[in-house]
């Protein structure tokens, strides 16, 4: 995968999430999240992600919740050390994605918050749940 232009028509999610396994160290539930929240961001803008898109992440960085983030930037191009990507601490799965003039919210559903925490002593369980999981069910976005 060319992580300098991402074409999402041609992204195959299951390749990302591979390579988000890879760069983070472990399947979560989270790590998931972010790579479909990512994916849905790059899509809806138009975006091929890396330079011409920024994000804005409400988890904070304290596990599990912040790996979202390891999630976004997989799937995004979008990075800490690049600067497109800035983390705030307010506890909540949620990104904001700008591209150019135009950002799009992301959240992850309360419901599937709830489910997660309650199975948070089988995390790749969950996670391979949340992947077969569509986008409309995962989030609530604006």
């Amino acid at each position: 995968m060319d992580m300098r232009k991402i074409n999402v028509t041609r992204l195959k999610i299951d390749e990302v999430i591979n390579k988000g396994v890879e760069f983070h160290g472990h399947l979560g539930p989270f790590l998931i999240a972010g790579v479909k929240m990512g994916h849905l961001a790059l899509r809806e803008l138009n975006s091929k992600g890396h330079s011409e898109l920024s994000v804005l992440v409400e988890t904070g960085t304290k596990p599990p919740i912040s790996c979202l983030i390891d999630g976004i930037q997989v799937s995004t191009g979008c990075t800490l050390g690049k600067g497109n990507v800035k983390v705030i601490d307010k506890k909540k799965a949620k990104a904001i994605f700008t591209k150019g003039g135009k950002s799009i919210e992301i959240e992850l559903r309360p419901d599937v918050l709830r489910m997660i925490s309650e199975e948070k002593d089988n995390c790749e369980k969950m996670a391979r749940k949340l992947s077969g999981v569509p986008e409309e069910q995962l989030f609530q976005w604006k």
